[in-house]
């Protein structure tokens, strides 16, 4: 074989296999507990969202991407917050802001935080395809 050849057949074996890796490798999979890892890949999970005082019951919101104001229409969840964390189930890979409202001495206002929720493969540390999630907590305490 000539290096032209050579350089063909390693394309086309990469060009293969990339695209059926697992995902995305966590930078820190060494550090992780392999009893922590979920299998199968998840599609969902949960997003923790903080609140300053449950029992005021705090109305949120939670958008996918970064929050813009002025497509304050464009939410995907809202509820009323009454524990903490408040949790919200959404799918894996997405960055989500959060929203929360809060009205203290008459005057509104209004918390904004937002976070990635990812999924990430953790197999060369435990040996087989499992996954963790990192990210998705959001701080919505009214801070004066």
């Amino acid at each position: 074989m000539n290096t032209k050849q050579i350089l063909a057949l390693l394309f086309t074996i990469t060009a293969v296999l990339v695209p059926i890796s697992c995902g995305e490798e966590y930078p820190f999979a060494s550090q992780e507990d392999c009893n922590d890892c979920i299998s199968p890949k998840p599609a969902t999970s949960s997003i923790l969202i903080d609140i300053s005082n449950p029992q005021q019951r705090v109305p949120i919101r939670v958008y996918k991407g970064k929050y813009n104001s002025s497509k304050d229409n464009d939410w995907i969840y809202a509820d009323t917050a009454t524990y903490t964390p408040f949790e919200v189930e959404v799918d894996v890979n997405e960055y989500y802001s959060v929203v929360a409202e809060y009205i203290k001495d008459g005057k509104k206002y209004t918390v904004v935080d937002g976070s990635e929720l990812h999924a990430y493969s953790i197999q060369s540390t435990c040996n087989e395809y499992c996954w963790i999630i990192k990210g998705g907590t959001m701080n919505c305490m009214l801070k004066l």
